[in-house]
């Protein structure tokens, strides 16, 4: 299966599938003019890759310069599907925090908190 791949803009992530490594990347800032247009599509693909892989291990890393409320919101459901799966392939969930930016460390700690089904890995980055 193809998946699309995006390319960053000012307002929204780089999005990246790898197959062959079992990784998806998003990776940027990321507060798109309609939350609900951007990710569905987004949930749509990231659901496909995940049930279709026949990775081991499939590791979605996260790293966000800027999130808003809304896309806060979406990613809540998409860390929710993440660990009600119950498919073959486990999922390793890395989210990244600037080194100086508290409130994107909170935030990862609150979705670490939440999740039980999955690894869930925060490293401190430099953007």
């Amino acid at each position: 299966m193809s998946y699309n791949n995006l390319k960053a803009t000012l307002k929204t992530p780089e999005i990246t599938f790898d197959e062959q490594k079992g990784t998806i990347k998003i990776i940027g800032k990321c507060y798109p003019e309609d939350a609900n247009e951007f990710y569905l599509p987004i949930f749509d693909q990231i659901r496909d890759f995940i049930t279709s892989s026949n990775q081991p291990i499939i590791t979605v890393t996260f790293a966000f310069e800027y999130i808003n409320s809304s896309s806060i919101k979406h990613l809540l459901n998409i860390f929710r599907f993440f660990d009600e799966y119950k498919g073959s392939s486990k999922i390793k969930i890395i989210w990244c925090a600037d080194k100086d930016d508290a409130s994107m460390y909170d935030l990862g700690k609150n979705y670490k908190n939440m999740i039980k089904n999955c690894s869930f890995e925060i490293e401190e980055i430099e953007f």
